[in-house]
């Protein structure tokens, strides 16, 4: 019975993708994310061809979201297998064998979308998964767009996915002693991209200390979305991120509180083309260790270059 009830939710998901929250941006939006980022970042149609071409598919959504209905093949792979909830290190990293690719798909729309799809498109390229496309579409939008239907239930480990230790180094993240030598000689720009209230000093996931990075610039994720849960249009959403660096000539370096969206921002702006390091220990890693500097206090005129 339960699987009978969950097959009828996802067929009514597939009717309605987006019935609960924002709306589905229209295809002009998914073009421009494509075009802008050499087709790493997707929508709904050219992910389906992806699909039906034979590309491996990893899943980012809540664990429930993904038994309830997922792509044909797909791999749950949520956060909380790669993360170490207590330091926000990167613990594990998935070595995938992908002849064909690699769609990573995850929640979008809606309050509560953290951007982990294009968080998994960073760990697979940094860790040298080659041909990674992020899928900023639903997995019911995919389906419907592929003519497939969603299988319910949990998926088998497939042979052709392995987690391994991540390598000491890997390009496009940071670790946290980079992150320390970076900051303290100013060989990165650090870009915050928490809500304003973090960047001020709230403390709302467990760091140690509110504030944020000695000298690093705002670009809250909010300010970062159009729809909740929908990114604004490509062109806009790379105009809010060149505000915060504001003419800086040196490597970017973006965190949030986890490393999560800082990702999301971090695998989109390596595909436009900018110079951007994840750093992903981000504020659990910085704020545990009281001797890297940290301020806090009302975004003011000191500041005012940072609130764009």
């Amino acid at each position: 019975m339960r699987r009978l009830l969950r097959a009828l939710l996802v067929g009514l998901l597939m009717l309605l993708p987006m019935a609960v929250g924002a709306a589905v941006p229209d295809a002009a939006w998914s073009a421009g994310w494509e075009k802008a980022t050499g087709g790493k970042m997707v929508g709904a149609a050219t992910s389906a061809l992806r699909l039906k071409a034979g590309a491996r598919v990893l899943d980012t959504r809540s664990l429930e979201a993904f038994e309830a209905g997922h792509l044909p093949g797909a791999v749950w792979m949520a956060p909380e297998r790669l993360l170490a909830a207590q330091s926000g290190e990167l613990v594990l990293v998935p070595t995938v064998e992908a002849p064909q690719g690699v769609l990573v798909v995850g929640k979008m729309g809606g309050d509560g979308w953290w951007g982990e799809q294009g968080w998994l498109g960073m760990v697979l390229s940094a860790s040298g998964v080659d041909a990674v496309t992020v899928a900023l579409a639903e997995p019911s939008e995919v389906a419907l767009a592929a003519g497939v239907a969603l299988e319910v239930g949990a998926s088998p480990e497939p042979s052709w996915l392995r987690l391994v230790e991540p390598a000491s180094v890997r390009s496009g993240v940071m670790s946290l002693a980079e992150a320390s030598a970076a900051q303290s000689s100013g060989g990165a720009l650090f870009v915050d991209v928490r809500s304003r209230a973090e960047f001020e000093g709230a403390h709302l996931f467990g760091e140690a200390r509110g504030g944020h990075i000695t000298g690093a610039r705002w670009a809250g994720w909010e300010e970062l979305q159009g729809a909740p849960g929908w990114p604004l249009e490509a062109g806009a959403w790379r105009s809010r991120l060149e505000a915060a660096l504001a003419g800086s000539t040196v490597p970017v370096a973006v965190y949030c509180t986890g490393g999560i969206r800082s990702g999301f921002v971090t695998f989109a702006l390596r595909a436009m083309g900018v110079e951007a390091r994840n750093f992903e220990g981000s504020m659990w890693a910085w704020s545990a260790d009281s001797k890297l500097p940290m301020e806090s206090g009302p975004l003011g005129e000191r500041d005012g270059d940072k609130a764009r």
